[in-house]
């Protein structure tokens, strides 16, 4: 039993390690956000399909992410839709700079 035990509990730590996150600017964290901006526009966010995205840190701090999200329309017909968002980090939470959609 003390053997199973020292199992789940050593499993239990790479997990917990395994998990850490860290605070701070990242380019995922900066596409993560850009896609939330991108849905906050869309006519049907729950029909978004992100394609694959990029991010490019500037010199500033801010990173500049483009891409494209297919979505449905007013029509309900899926549109390619391109886009491009400068999101910088500050104070703990993403903010939209600019964005071209």
């Amino acid at each position: 039993m003390t053997t199973r035990v020292a199992i789940v509990l050593v499993v239990v730590a790479f997990l917990v390690a395994g998990c850490s996150y860290t605070s701070g600017p990242s380019s995922v964290g900066a596409r993560v956000a850009a896609k939330l901006f991108v849905k906050d526009r869309l006519k049907a966010p729950s029909t978004a399909r992100f394609g694959t995205l990029t991010a490019t840190e500037s010199y500033d701090g801010s990173y500049l992410v483009s891409g494209y999200v297919d979505s449905q329309n007013s029509f309900g017909a899926m549109i390619r839709t391109y886009f491009s968002c400068t999101v910088e980090y500050d104070d703990g939470k993403w903010k939209l700079i600019r964005m071209s959609i």
